[in-house]
């Protein structure tokens, strides 16, 4: 299966499809089962290559070579091959850090996303991640490869595996409890100004509270829906209904009245202007911004089969192109930027 133009056959019976259109990947297992070549076994390499340009240049592409066909063809697999096994192997390189001297291709990141749910969704796919690494020269290009075939064909189910300097490599989550601060980490300042966007949401606003009553911080709260008037505010709090934007107004209430410095912005982080404009506000509001927790982020519910490209797209922007945003917007400003995920998906 090669990436094409259209969906088409080549004189060796090779397939080319189109990474980002769902239909050519129902087309291609379609033909597979009407040739009687139904797959016992998916390898997909598109994300082998090693992705040598800016992260920006190609964004949408690469992301379409990794997150979205793969997306499809899960679609595709649960619509033709549903009550047949398969085993699925995601082929990747430079996407783990295990030596930390690695050049990582932040967008391949999105492969492990797709490689948990898959495996989790669809009963008759067994979902792996093979990482290789391109950058050593102590291993060839022909050890890589009768690497990689021997792990295909070994039968292990590991789900996450890198191999580095000819070593096999298997992930493993630790308890860490850091007593003290780290060398070099930037700290939070007594009085600092510090921007936070999801800054009404769960995770964002418990930051601001702790930022407040611990540092006395100055608060850029940024989030994508707008909260009432000022002016409406105490009699939002006085009503006896409980909803999600009395519970957010009633919330800052508390936070204004306990003194902290506020500044509301509505923006979303997805654009590009609405970013720049929001952080010149904080600038004129406060003259500087200390930190940046990035902490905006929309729920991916629902099953993989049943999603459009539109939701998982809309669940990805903030985190994806929401931080390329961010990072242009504050980087002759802020001090650091803080990035949150969830870990829903870790495995414990």
């Amino acid at each position: 299966m090669r990436r094409g133009d259209a969906f088409s056959t080549g004189d060796d019976e090779a397939f080319f499809i189109r990474a980002s259109e769902k239909d050519d990947y129902i087309t291609l297992l379609k033909e597979l089962k009407r040739g009687s070549r139904i797959p016992s076994r998916i390898v997909h390499l598109w994300a082998a290559e090693y992705w040598e340009e800016p992260l920006e240049d190609r964004l949408q592409q690469r992301l379409d070579a990794s997150f979205y066909s793969l997306f499809y063809l899960a679609q595709a697999i649960g619509e033709q091959l549903n009550e047949q096994p398969l085993e699925l192997c995601i082929v990747s390189s430079d996407l783990e850090p295990v030596l930390g001297v690695e050049e990582l291709h932040p967008v391949k990141a999105t492969l492990r996303g797709p490689c948990k749910v898959i495996r989790q969704e669809y009963a008759n796919v067994a979902c792996r991640s093979i990482d290789l690494y391109c950058g050593s020269e102590q291993v060839t290009a022909d050890q890589l490869a009768r690497q990689l075939a021997a792990e295909l064909l070994s039968g292990r189910e590991d789900q996450f595996v890198a191999f580095r300097e000819g070593q096999r490599w298997l992930p493993t989550l630790e308890h860490v409890r850091v007593e003290a601060p780290l060398e070099g980490v930037p700290r939070l300042k007594e009085g600092g100004v510090y921007l936070i966007t999801g800054g009404l949401g769960g995770i964002g606003f418990a930051f601001a509270q702790y930022l407040y009553e611990k540092y006395s911080a100055k608060l850029v709260l940024v989030g994508r829906s707008a909260l009432p008037p000022r002016e409406q505010w105490e009699q939002i709090c006085g009503r006896s209904q409980e909803d999600r934007t009395s519970e957010r107004v009633r919330k800052l209430q508390a936070l204004i009245q306990a003194g902290a410095q506020l500044l509301l912005i509505t923006a979303d982080v997805t654009d590009q202007s609405q970013m720049d404009a929001a952080v010149r506000q904080a600038i004129e509001r406060f003259g500087r911004i200390d930190g940046v927790l990035h902490a905006a982020g929309l729920p991916g519910h629902g099953l993989t089969q049943l999603k459009t490209a539109q939701t998982a797209a809309a669940a990805m922007a903030p985190k994806i192109q929401g931080t390329l945003n961010l990072e242009r917007a504050t980087r002759d400003t802020a001090e650091w930027l803080l990035l949150f995920s969830s870990t829903a998906t870790a495995d414990t």
